[in-house]
């Protein structure tokens, strides 16, 4: 049975025209791909449309300056699918430029690894743990780990549960790190299991690597916050160097107990300070690297920091929207990414050319 407007719309506030206005405007502002999983009932169904038998989709999202599908009533799902695979094709000029690519250089939050999950893992594992053990009220928890937080500059104390000055208060003499342990264990073991990497952004890095290039990684956090994510996420052994951006006074420190260089055949590059923030490490990549801006491909999240500060130098920025679609504010980037799999296939792509 044919599907009709009314299948979705049975209230009749919808008509075929506005609606068709409307698919253009989503389709427009997000990529390709995503509008044509998000819509392919409507797409699907109602007629793209009745009136005028087509609508025209367009998408800054696949690469291209503009991506354009008509996509005619009564047409299946799977050719609407075959749309949002044309649609995350990329174009003759960037595969060119992709061609010259020999490094690979990821931002680490929200593009390597699922910081937010993370962080949000081992703050509710660490509050629930405490309220249960220790018999305090959660306000009291909460406010104590976001005074510790700040003070350190720093969420991740697992380790160091006597650095959270209110509840020794509560404890006078008592090693809380030695009658909370099972707090360390379990928050250490819960922000590592959020951060394991998807399998598609694992195979990516393998693959790169497998292909002879080489993957860094630039990050705006510490040395021994990298090391942690990193090895939580297993993707410690995929990667060449680590680019930080700064030292955390605790973090950094032995007390901490977090990972350290000697930990990791990775190697540490610890730039000043704001280096990522400002862009200002991005020369300094090149020179550590010693090769061409033109031979470095620049992938994050964030589309100044990670795209617009790498592509001023003639770098090749694109970014991940697989964990965080952060509008682009101006900033065109090279290539608009829905899944770190699409990087792999494009790659790939490359490989069989040559």
């Amino acid at each position: 049975m044919a599907l009709t407007l009314e299948s979705f719309n049975p209230e009749h506030q919808q008509t075929v025209s506005n609606w068709a206005g409307d698919a253009a405007r989503d389709a427009y502002a997000k990529p390709a791909i995503d509008f044509v999983k998000d819509h392919w009932k409507e797409i699907a169904g109602v007629g793209v449309v009745a009136a005028a038998g087509a609508v025209i989709i367009a998408s800054h999202g696949s690469g291209l300056g503009a991506f354009t599908r008509l996509l005619k009533g009564g047409e299946s799902a799977a050719a609407v699918a075959e749309a949002g695979a044309i649609g995350s094709e990329v174009s003759p000029s960037v595969l060119g430029r992709l061609k010259s690519v020999d490094h690979y250089v990821f931002d680490m939050d929200r593009t390597l690894v699922d910081h937010d999950k993370a962080l949000a893992a081992l703050q509710s594992t660490m509050t629930d743990d405490l309220v249960r053990h220790t018999g305090l009220s959660r306000e009291f928890i909460g406010d104590a780990l976001a005074d510790t937080t700040k003070r350190l500059k720093s969420p991740y104390f697992w380790n160091r549960l006597d650095e959270i000055r209110p509840l020794q208060a509560k404890f006078p003499g008592v090693d809380l790190n030695e009658r909370f342990a099972e707090v360390s264990r379990n928050s250490h073991a819960a922000f590592y299991d959020a951060l394991k990497a998807n399998p598609e952004t694992t195979e990516l890095l393998t693959y790169l690597r497998d292909q002879g290039k080489s993957v860094h990684v630039f990050t705006a956090g510490s040395p021994a916050r990298a090391l942690e994510k990193l090895t939580g996420a297993g993707l410690i052994d995929k990667v060449d160097n680590i680019y930080t951006s700064g030292l955390n006074a605790f973090e950094d420190s032995a007390r901490s107990g977090m990972l350290t260089q000697e930990t990791t055949t990775a190697k540490i590059i610890a730039l000043p300070a704001g280096a990522k923030t400002t862009g200002s490490g991005y020369p300094l990549i090149l020179e550590n690297l010693g090769v061409k801006p033109q031979t470095i491909a620049m992938t994050g999240d964030h589309v100044v920091e990670d795209v617009a500060n790498a592509q001023r130098l003639g770098m090749f920025g694109s970014q991940a929207k697989w964990y965080r679609a952060m509008p682009t504010k101006g900033v065109l980037p090279d290539l608009e990414l829905t899944s770190p799999g699409q990087l792999t296939d494009i790659v790939k792509k490359l490989s069989l050319a040559s």
